[in-house]
């Protein structure tokens, strides 16, 4: 059974209008962990090897449903870049719809009901400065359900490259 996969263009199957196109740019995006309750995690990894683009872009929209566990079993999501040449951490972003609403950045999400969403797409950028030409570089992204398998956590990604966000 797979959780997670490529979209095509239309609305969020929970959020609906409230969030934007569920594709950034083009005609597909990827799903990290799917839009069910049932406890599981999933994680998507990207590598890109002796880069020598000026920038990495790349966009994301997430959903958590807060069930009003404690953080450390609360539904999440991580992103993260990393420089595996240098071994360090360049963009790190840890959200989790625990009980009392602080994992998450009110910049930039939203609350309806018991999700958590952000209501727009959420561009990250890293300029590549020339120390760091030709180094290797992931992009991570994990997406959980709560742990105790009732509420859900899953990201969409989008526009992973060495230019901006194509917008329509």
């Amino acid at each position: 059974m797979s959780h997670s996969a490529i979209v095509t263009n239309g609305y969020d199957p929970i959020l609906g209008n409230l969030m934007p196109g569920i594709v950034e740019g083009g005609k597909y995006s990827f799903r990290v962990e799917d839009t069910m309750k049932y406890g599981y995690a999933s994680v998507i990894t990207r590598q890109v090897n002796y880069y020598y683009c000026l920038d990495i872009y790349f966009s994301w929209l997430a959903v958590l449903q807060n069930g009003n566990h404690s953080s450390n079993e609360s539904s999440l999501v991580i992103v993260e870049l990393n420089d595996l040449t240098t071994n360090e951490k360049l963009i790190s972003r840890r959200y989790d719809a625990g009980a009392t609403g602080s994992g998450v950045d009110t910049t930039r999400f939203k609350e309806k009901d018991d999700y958590f969403y952000t209501p727009a797409w959420q561009s990250e950028h890293f300029e590549i400065d020339n120390t760091r030409f030709g180094h290797n570089f992931t992009l991570t992204v994990l997406a959980a359900d709560c742990e105790p398998g009732g509420h859900i956590g899953y990201l969409y990604l989008d526009s992973f490259s060495g230019l901006g966000p194509q917008k329509k």
